[in-house]
C-alpha cells in the first residue's frame, strides 16, 4: 500500500511539474490568450469587440468596438474596409502595424492629401458566403473603399459556423490556460482526422471541378450586384504558393483568376508580384509573412490612388 501511495504521489508531482514547465514555455511562445469570437446570425461569427492580446512573437492583436482589427484609428471621415479570411486577418503571428490593411493607410496618409482609417474585417476560416454577407451588412459611406481579398478556398468552404472551428467563445481563464489552448487545438485536429477523409476536397476529379466552377460562377453573380452599384469595391485574388510553382490546385486557381479578373475592379495579385519574389512573401502555402503584407500593401495602395484620381 505504501509503495502504491509513493508511486501515485510521485506521478502526481511529476505531472504538476510537467504542466507548470509546459505552461511557462507555451505562454512564452504566445499561447494562453486566444482571440474570443462570438456567433452572429447574419454572417456566422466574428471576433468579440474591444480586445487586445499579445500572441506569437509578442504580436499585438487589437479588435475595436465594431469588431474590426485595427492598428490605429484617427477618426478620419474616409474609411477603407478590408474583408476576407485569414489572409486579410493576418493570423496571430503578424502584429497589427504590419498587416497589409494597416500599411495601406500608413502609405496613403503619409503620401496623399486625403486621409483614411483602415479597418480590417478579415476573419479566420471565412467562406465566400460569410464574406459577402459581411459586405451586405457593412455600414459604409459613398467615398469609402472596400477591399475584398479572396482565395480559391473561400469558394468551397461555403457558410462557416463557429461551432465547426477550434476557436474560443469565452475567456480562457483556466489555471493552465496555455495548455488548455494547445489541448483544445489538438483535440480538434484528432476529431477531424477521425471523421473526415484526407482527400474529401479532391478537385482532380473532373465532376468535382465542374461543380466548383458552377459554384464560383454563381458566387460571382452575387458579387456582381455589389460591384455594379459601387465602383469603390475592389476585389483581389490572392494566389497560393502552389500556384506560382504549378502544384496541386493551381489549375483551378488559374481558371478563377483568368475568368474573373478584369483589372478594373477585380485583380489577381500575382500579376503585380515580380518574378521569383513570391518565394519571399509566404509564411506557408497561402498566408503571408511580414514582407508579403508589405508587398500587398504597396500594390493595393497604388490601385486605390489610381481610383481616387479617376
Amino acid at each position: 500500500m505504501k509503495k502504491f501511495l509513493k508511486i501515485s504521489a510521485t506521478t502526481i508531482i511529476s505531472l504538476i511539474i510537467f504542466l507548470i514547465i509546459s505552461e511557462i514555455y507555451l505562454r512564452y511562445k504566445g499561447l494562453g490568450n486566444p482571440i474570443i469570437y462570438k456567433k452572429d446570425l447574419n454572417f456566422g461569427y466574428l471576433p468579440y469587440e474591444n480586445q487586445q492580446v499579445s500572441r506569437f512573437k509578442d504580436s499585438k492583436i487589437t479588435i475595436n468596438n465594431n469588431n474590426f482589427r485595427v492598428f490605429e484609428e484617427n477618426n478620419y471621415i474616409n474609411k477603407i474596409y478590408f474583408l476576407g479570411d485569414s489572409i486579410t486577418y493576418g493570423g496571430s503571428y503578424i502584429d497589427d502595424k504590419n498587416l497589409f490593411s494597416s500599411k495601406v493607410c500608413i502609405n496613403l496618409n503619409l503620401n496623399y492629401s486625403i486621409k483614411f482609417d483602415c479597418l480590417n474585417g478579415g476573419v479566420n476560416a471565412y467562406g465566400f458566403e460569410n464574406i459577402i454577407k459581411r459586405l451586405k451588412f457593412l455600414n459604409y459611406n459613398k467615398n469609402d473603399f472596400i477591399v475584398v481579398t479572396l482565395i480559391l478556398g473561400n469558394f468551397y468552404r461555403n457558410f462557416i459556423q463557429i461551432e465547426s472551428l477550434p476557436y474560443f467563445t469565452k475567456t480562457n481563464d483556466h489555471l493552465f490556460k496555455a495548455n488548455i489552448e494547445l489541448f483544445s487545438f489538438l483535440i480538434d485536429k484528432i476529431r477531424n482526422k477521425l471523421r473526415f477523409k484526407s482527400n474529401f476536397r479532391n478537385f482532380e476529379k473532373k465532376e468535382n471541378l465542374d461543380i466548383l466552377k458552377i459554384k464560383i460562377k454563381n458566387d460571382f453573380n452575387l458579387l456582381k450586384d455589389f460591384l455594379d452599384n459601387n465602383s469603390n469595391i475592389l476585389i483581389f485574388f490572392s494566389p497560393s504558393k502552389n500556384f506560382y510553382e504549378n502544384k496541386n490546385e493551381f489549375i483551378m486557381e488559374k481558371h478563377l483568376f483568368d475568368t474573373y479578373k478584369n483589372n478594373t475592379n477585380i485583380f489577381a495579385l500575382n500579376d503585380f508580384v515580380k518574378n521569383k519574389e513570391y518565394k519571399k512573401i509566404f509564411y506557408d502555402n497561402i498566408h503571408l509573412n511580414n514582407y508579403g503584407h508589405k508587398i500587398y500593401s504597396d500594390i493595393i495602395s497604388n490601385i486605390i490612388i489610381e481610383k481616387i484620381k479617376e
